[in-house]
């Protein structure tokens, strides 16, 4: 497993901040009778999932270009799984505002989902000039 480069992570923990805050200032005025303790849990989630996948998908760069395709939708294909199991058991435990929390999953899964594609892709960009 290959580590996490350090400007990844300096823009993941941006970009990170730039949504906690723009949830913050949302939670603590609009959407204020829909916010729920999972809210700053689901964020946290989201991070790590994207720190885990992220480390096996800039392994896989080193390897052949099918082996990194395989790679790549595999990864993909288990984040997803491990985000409907997430959502699953809020909606089958909890119960509450399920709505509300499903949209801002979604919104926060498409966020970060294209912050890890773009980030794999310069990555591989860079991989490709050396």
């Amino acid at each position: 497993m290959k580590t996490i480069s350090p400007q990844y992570l300096r823009k993941l923990i941006s970009i990170s901040t730039l949504v906690l805050f723009v949830t913050i200032a949302l939670f603590a005025s609009v959407f204020k009778p829909y916010f729920t303790y999972i809210i700053p849990i689901t964020q946290l989630f989201i991070i790590f999932t994207s720190l885990f996948f992220h480390s096996k998908m800039t392994g896989a760069l080193s390897k052949s270009n099918i082996q990194f395709n395989t790679a790549f939708l595999s990864t993909t294909a288990l984040k997803l799984l491990f985000n409907i199991l997430f959502i699953s058991l809020y909606i089958g435990f909890i119960k509450e505002n399920v709505k509300v929390f499903v949209v801002y999953f979604l919104v926060m899964y498409f966020i970060y989902l294209i912050f890890d594609v773009k980030s794999i892709l310069f990555e591989m960009k860079i991989k490709k000039s050396e």
